[in-house]
């Protein structure tokens, strides 16, 4: 799990602590309340004459007893989001936080299946080459706390 998608997570869980977590598979007979973090979807592309960037694309589960519950623990991640600027703080490896900020793009929220809802998130990871040539900071979407 990347730095970035530690950060989402690490949020989401936050809002959510009483919910079940997986992130590799949702095991059978899993029991509601959960989040789940698949992998994300990630495009390549040129960015520049010295990096690169990933778009990321993640697509995580959210599974409730009823309808209502799902949707309201999933308004309520999408409300941390939007209340916070699309900024996520970044945590280290140790789980203590940054001063650094990972800026994502509008979350959006879909019902998937029956008290199943889907929460996109999407993000840029900027990189440089490896011959040597290299951008100063390695995401252009990581941002100091009030900066947009």
């Amino acid at each position: 799990m990347t730095q970035e998608m530690a950060s989402i997570a690490r949020a989401i869980t936050s809002l959510l602590d009483d919910y079940n977590v997986f992130y590799n598979q949702v095991p059978e007979g899993y029991s509601s309340p959960a989040l789940y973090f698949p992998v994300p979807t990630v495009e390549v592309e040129s960015d520049s004459l010295s990096s690169f960037k990933y778009h990321y694309s993640w697509y995580i589960k959210v599974f409730h007893k009823t309808t209502q519950a799902v949707w309201e623990a999933a308004s309520l991640i999408q409300s941390f989001f939007k209340e916070h600027r699309n900024l996520v703080p970044i945590v280290k490896e140790d789980g203590s936080y940054t001063d650094k900020y990972l800026k994502t793009f509008d979350v959006k929220v879909t019902e998937v299946d029956a008290n199943t809802m889907q929460v996109y998130v999407r993000w840029d990871s900027h990189r440089g080459y490896a011959d040597g040539e290299h951008i100063t900071n390695y995401d252009a979407h990581v941002v100091q706390k009030g900066e947009t």
